[in-house]
């Protein structure tokens, strides 16, 4: 049936990382983002390596934590992608003067996705939160 379709079609999508011959998950270095309504969003992300100051919070254990300088309302900023509790999101802080990889002292949610456990965050399906704007981004690696 037609609404049946329509239901699952409008359900996120989560892509799967790719298994390498010794069955782990792929991890990429870098990410990719395009297309976001918060024009700062978009760019490319390196894998970092936070610690307790960047986030002072639960992160999902052995996850890669995606990471990119650029400004937000005129002021030095990190944006980052990662996963917390299951979820995956786009946020925004200002960075401190030592360039912490995901700093947390005005962390601001700009995008986030279903529960997944992937260790690759998903490509597309994101939800605009508080600070960002439609369209949400896409992502590719």
């Amino acid at each position: 049936r037609t609404d049946i379709n329509l239901a699952a079609a409008s359900q996120p999508s989560v892509v799967p990382a790719s298994d390498t011959s010794n069955g782990e998950e792929n991890v990429v270095e870098q990410i990719v983002v395009e297309g976001a309504g918060v024009s700062e969003v978009n760019g490319t992300y390196k894998r970092c390596q936070p610690s307790y100051h960047d986030f002072p919070f639960s992160l999902d254990k052995n996850v890669p934590v995606y990471s990119k300088s650029g400004s937000w309302k005129g002021n030095a900023a990190k944006f980052s992608i990662y996963r917390q509790l299951g979820y995956w999101w786009v946020t925004c802080g200002d960075q401190d003067s030592a360039g912490a990889c995901c700093s947390t002292s005005t962390m601001r949610s700009l995008y986030g996705n279903s529960r997944s456990d992937t260790n690759l965050p998903p490509k597309n399906d994101w939800y605009v939160l508080t600070e960002g704007s439609i369209p949400s981004p896409q992502l590719k690696w």
